[in-house]
């Protein structure tokens, strides 16, 4: 289950995690949507925050948010609206060197776009709480990434607090 951490750490590891999902989840609740609530943080290997994001609608646009994904089924449409993402927001505030090996953790699995630019940072790890079986970002990194010591991904169940597999 955890070959990159020694045994004994898995439970530290697991607590940690939790931890930071659980500040993303307080950075989610700054968002407008009316469709979903996302949060994100980075955080560095010593345990400080790089940045932090939620999704919105870009900067200095200072119209009332209204969400043209509100009634599309999620992952449809992709196209359609105008919401900067939680992850991509935080990518956006951080800075790249900072960002190396550091981890993610997002209130919710990312997205194909999200997916890409999440590799493209340098993230070391990708750490969110699985809202649906088989999301589309992570199917994108396991096609895209050869090496997972490149990037980790840890899922878990919200309600559980377990990992996912």
């Amino acid at each position: 289950m955890d070959d990159y951490y020694p045994e004994g750490l898995v439970e530290k590891q697991r607590k940690d995690d939790l931890f930071w999902l659980s500040i993303a989840e307080g950075i989610a609740q700054k968002s407008k949507c009316q469709k979903r609530q996302v949060g994100a943080v980075i955080v560095d290997g010593y345990g400080r925050v790089v940045a932090t994001g939620y999704n919105f609608h870009p900067r200095n646009t200072y119209k009332d948010h209204v969400c043209l994904r509100k009634d599309i089924p999620s992952g449809e449409q992709m196209d359609v609206g105008y919401c900067c993402h939680a992850e991509r927001n935080a990518i956006t505030f951080a800075n790249f060197n900072d960002m190396q090996g550091a981890t993610l953790y997002l209130t919710h699995a990312p997205c194909g776009s999200c997916a890409c630019m999440i590799l493209q940072a340098g993230i070391g790890d990708l750490v969110y709480y699985q809202d649906r079986p088989s999301p589309d970002g992570i199917a994108l990194i396991d096609d895209l990434v050869e090496d997972h010591d490149r990037i980790r991904i840890r899922a878990y169940n919200k309600e559980t607090g377990k990992r996912v597999e």
